[in-house]
């Protein structure tokens, strides 16, 4: 298989895709995710996130590694994030690989629900929600184009694999079958309300990561990060509170610790 890394998702060709962008307006926690990279050229990324409450967002690591500023965009409205904070062992270069990050809002936003975070080894057999804000398509030809849209389905948790959780297309499991797409990255996946996952990226049986049938979805686990996202959202938390000087000097530490660690 080949992994590639996704971007709202594919649909089951017979069903009309406005009943995803139905069941996508029930996922208000999913919010798009933007800003500008610290490559030579300052290229805009754009991707997903999760709102778990007024402050605080996952998303997928690979979203907002190499990120000089990050933005969550509702109704229009532009939300700078004024911490953010990637796995320490995340690799960009391993698909899946610690793929996560927790971001501070600098300002809260309201919503109706936030969800809660999914503790239970027991996701493989059960019924998920997956949304995002990706590209979109059928199953039968794969993605196509990009609208702006979020749009949300469902599936079944065929497998995990350490800290990966996985769905597959080869057989119908739900009525609103479903497959992330590029753009999809750092969206949600849920079970019971609760978010169990984090758009990952896509296993191509074909080699052709274009989210057709065939290919399988993978999210990172939400229950082996649970422990780790809720120390580093007190730490985002104090960072936040911090004076630039202070920020200035924890940087310094932490560029001292790595040369030190690399020797």
């Amino acid at each position: 298989m080949i992994p590639t890394t996704i971007t709202a998702g594919t649909r089951l060709d017979n069903v009309p895709d406005s009943k995803y962008l139905e069941y996508g307006a029930k996922h208000q926690c999913v919010l798009p995710i933007q800003g500008i990279m610290s490559d030579d050229l300052n290229a805009t990324f754009r991707g997903s996130c999760v709102l778990i409450d007024p402050y605080h967002i996952i998303t997928a690591a690979h979203v907002v590694s190499n990120s000089l500023t990050q933005n969550v965009v509702i109704n229009n409205k532009v939300i700078p994030v004024s911490v953010i904070a990637v796995h320490s062992n995340f690799v960009f270069k391993k698909n899946g690989y610690n793929d996560i990050a927790v971001g501070r809002l600098s300002q809260p936003i309201e919503i109706d629900f936030y969800p809660k975070l999914y503790t239970g080894s027991d996701e493989k057999g059960k019924v998920c929600s997956i949304a995002g804000w990706g590209h979109y398509g059928t199953l039968g030809k794969g993605y196509g184009p990009f609208d702006n849209k979020r749009r949300a389905g469902s599936n079944v948790v065929t497998n995990y694999y350490l800290d990966t959780l996985m769905v597959e297309t080869d057989d119908e499991h739900t009525s609103l079958e479903f497959l992330i797409c590029p753009g999809d990255s750092g969206g949600g996946m849920f079970i019971d309300q609760k978010l169990a996952g984090i758009n990952s990226f896509i296993m191509a049986k074909d080699g052709k990561g274009d989210a057709d049938y065939g290919d399988e979805g993978c999210f990172t686990r939400i229950s082996k990060f649970e422990p780790w996202i809720r120390a580093v959202i007190k730490q985002v938390d104090a960072i936040d509170r911090m004076s630039p000087e202070e920020i200035q000097s924890l940087q310094e530490a932490t560029r001292k610790t790595m040369k030190n660690e690399k020797t």
